[in-house]
């Protein structure tokens, strides 16, 4: 991968290398989710302004973090009305900003000291201010077999890498715009040595959160 985002890594079966990036910095593209579609996540404690930077070039869509719900719970970080009863969608709480160290907001710098502070296990919802240009979404976790969102994989893979559980997700587009298929999103990652897993690939991952 350019940049050398993502560290050198052994051949092996997909998950296992995608946990290996995880645990290294490195990024990993989940080309199904149910709610979001294809998906970029890497650790929110690893971030880094290249990290944005690259998330945002090569990622285009929008950038924000998966939390546990004891997480948001100490951020206070609280879910937005929902207004669409036809559909499910991902569990968005108001837009933050970290409190201290930004200027716009808006840059790969701000965007990534404000991921690390939702990440940070000493920050508290003090240190967050609304609305701001990081989106986070709670992992709400289901007991029922519907799919598991985007945030819920994102904090199960993160777990299983033996990361916190605080996952910096981006939407994928494609260079026209338009949302990125499983094929799109495969593509992105052999461009990029990236290792790409399907949503049947995590079947085996504990969805409690």
């Amino acid at each position: 991968m350019e940049d050398g985002f993502y560290p050198d890594r052994a051949e092996s079966a997909p998950l296992d290398a995608a946990l290996h990036a995880l645990a290294t910095g490195g990024f990993v593209v989940i080309s199904d989710t149910p709610d979001v579609g294809a998906t970029m996540i890497m650790d929110a404690a690893q971030v880094s302004d290249a990290a944005i930077n690259f998330m945002a070039t090569h990622g285009r869509g929008l950038i924000g973090v998966a939390v546990t719900p004891g997480r948001a719970a100490r951020m206070g970080l609280t879910l937005q009305p929902r207004r669409n009863h036809d559909r499910a969608g991902p569990a968005y709480t108001y837009s933050v900003e970290a409190r201290v160290g930004v200027s716009t907001g808006i840059s790969a710098a701000d965007r990534a000291l404000t991921i690390r502070v939702l990440a940070d296990p000493r920050a508290q919802g003090g240190d967050l201010v609304t609305p701001g240009h990081i989106f986070p979404q709670i992992a709400l976790g289901s007991e029922t077999d519907e799919a598991p969102s985007c945030a819920e994989l994102a904090v199960a893979l993160l777990r299983a890498a033996g990361c916190p559980p605080v996952a910096v997700t981006c939407s994928l587009l494609t260079a026209s715009g338009a949302a990125a298929t499983p094929r799109d999103a495969r593509a992105l990652a052999e461009a990029h040595d990236l290792p790409c897993i399907g949503t049947a690939d995590l079947a085996a991952l504990p969805r409690s959160i």
